[in-house]
C-alpha cells in the first residue's frame, strides 16, 4: 500500500543510476564538465543494459543525454553536442532544451523564397 505518497523502493542499480545522474547535475553545477561526461556516460551505459521500464528508460536516457550534451558544449566539443541533443530529440521531439541547443548549434535555419 501507498504510504502518504512516498516512492517505491528503488532497486540497486536504478539507485547507482540515480546517483550518477544527480551527481553530473551537480558537476555541471560546479563546472566539472569531463567528470558530467563520466557520469552521465556510466548512467546511460546501465540504462542501456539494464533499465527494462520503456518509460523510465526514456525519461532517464532523456536527462543524460541532455546534461552530457550541456557538458561537451562547454568543452567546445559541438560536434558530440549535436549527437547528445538529437539523441535526446529522438526519445522527445517535442523536448525544448534539444531543440533550442540544436537551434543553437547549427545556427539559424536558412531563409526560403528569397533571392537576390
Amino acid at each position: 500500500a501507498d504510504e502518504g505518497g512516498a516512492e517505491a523502493p528503488v532497486s540497486g542499480l536504478r539507485l547507482r543510476i540515480r546517483c550518477l545522474s544527480n551527481r553530473a547535475a551537480c558537476y555541471i553545477k560546479l563546472g566539472d564538465y569531463p567528470k558530467v561526461v563520466d557520469d552521465c556516460t556510466a548512467a546511460i551505459t546501465a540504462v542501456r543494459a539494464f533499465e527494462r521500464d520503456a518509460a523510465v528508460r526514456d525519461r532517464s536516457l532523456l536527462k543524460l543525454h541532455l546534461r552530457r550534451g550541456a557538458a561537451y558544449v562547454q568543452l567546445a566539443r559541438a560536434d558530440d553536442a549535436r549527437l547528445e541533443y538529437r539523441a535526446a530529440a529522438a526519445i522527445d521531439p517535442s523536448n525544448e532544451t534539444a531543440s533550442i541547443a540544436l537551434q543553437a548549434l547549427d545556427g539559424p535555419p536558412p531563409v526560403s523564397g528569397t533571392g537576390p
